[in-house]
């Protein structure tokens, strides 16, 4: 995160993770990403690209 020990020292435990939390947030932590379809699967199975390539 970027964080130098002195100022993570320095930190309350909840500030320490609210700064994760962002971190996280705004590197993409909070997305899920839908299981494939079964014919989506068997696809990537048989080595076939999904999106159209």
């Amino acid at each position: 995160m970027g964080f130098a020990p002195e100022q993570v020292d320095r930190m309350s435990f909840w500030q320490f993770r609210a700064c994760v939390d962002g971190f996280n947030k705004a590197n993409g932590a909070e997305e899920t990403i839908p299981a494939p379809t079964d014919a989506e699967f068997d696809a990537l199975l048989e080595g076939k690209s999904l999106n159209g390539e």
